[in-house]
Order: C-alpha cells, then sequence, then structure tokens
C-alpha cells in the first residue's frame, strides 16, 4: 500500500524532470546550447563537479548500507544529503549549459518539495537508528557545510 511520502517520493523526481524539460521550450533560444562559450564551459565545469559529488556519494552510501551504519565517510562527514546536493549542483550545470531562465525558477520552486523528501529520510532514519542518526545530525548540517 502507498503512503503518502512514497506517493511524495514516486512523483517528486519525474516531475523535476519533466518541469526541467519542458522549460528547454519555453526558453525562446534559437541554439541548443547557450551562445557564450564561457558560461558553457562553466556549466561542464559545474555539471562534472556535480557528477563527481553524485559518484562519491553514492560510493559511500552503498558501502554503509552493507554495514547496516549511518553513512558518515568521504561528503557524509560534511552534510547528510549529499546526493540531493549533486542533483542540484549537476542541474546548475545543465542550466548553464543549456541556459533558460525558467530553468532556474523551477529549480528554485522544488527545493522546498526536496527538503520535505530529505525531512522524511531523516525521520526514517531515527527510526532505525535512533540516537546515533540525532547525533551524527546534530554534527553535520543538511545541504551546505556549516550553513545549512
Amino acid at each position: 500500500m502507498y503512503t503518502n511520502r512514497k506517493i511524495v517520493s514516486l512523483l517528486i523526481r519525474p516531475l523535476f524532470a519533466i518541469f526541467l524539460f519542458i522549460s528547454q521550450f519555453l526558453s525562446g533560444r534559437k541554439t541548443f546550447f547557450t551562445e557564450d562559450t564561457i558560461i558553457v564551459i562553466a556549466g561542464i565545469i559545474i555539471f562534472i563537479i556535480g557528477v563527481y559529488i553524485n559518484i562519491i556519494s553514492g560510493f559511500h552510501l552503498t558501502k554503509s548500507r552493507k554495514n547496516k551504519k549511518i553513512s558518515k565517510t568521504g561528503p557524509y562527514k560534511l552534510i547528510r544529503h549529499p546526493i540531493y546536493l549533486s542533483i542540484y549542483i549537476l542541474s546548475i550545470g545543465m542550466g548553464l549549459i543549456f541556459f533558460s531562465p525558467i530553468w532556474f525558477v523551477v529549480l528554485l520552486l522544488f527545493i522546498p518539495f526536496w527538503i520535505i523528501e530529505c525531512k522524511k529520510e531523516e525521520a526514517e532514519m531515527i527510526e532505525l537508528y535512533k540516537n546515533d542518526y540525532l547525533e551524527y545530525r546534530m554534527q553535520t548540517k543538511m545541504f551546505i557545510p556549516k550553513i545549512y
């Protein structure tokens, strides 16, 4: 049976992708890529950084899941949700490459949904790991080290 949490989880990712995809057709751009080479290069670099963080985070998360422990290594030493952060970083890179102002509006509009998703995941982690996760949560920020 699907709970509200599962329904939101199932919908948020495809909706995010669909809205980003649609934003490309609403950009009014005449070329496929941004015309400014510097912005395209910056976008590629930011995209690669996002992909790198995603891969490294996935590696550390997989390793900790095998050991049935909270992931506290790699990017998880600094923040609790590096995979979500990596999605935003690579999305910003893609937004620069295929520049569309609406793309960035979609990114901003989805921030609250991703935060809600993360908080629900954290509630599950508290159920699983109790005080260990509460202690970890007090030591790390959600997305930006030492800030938020």
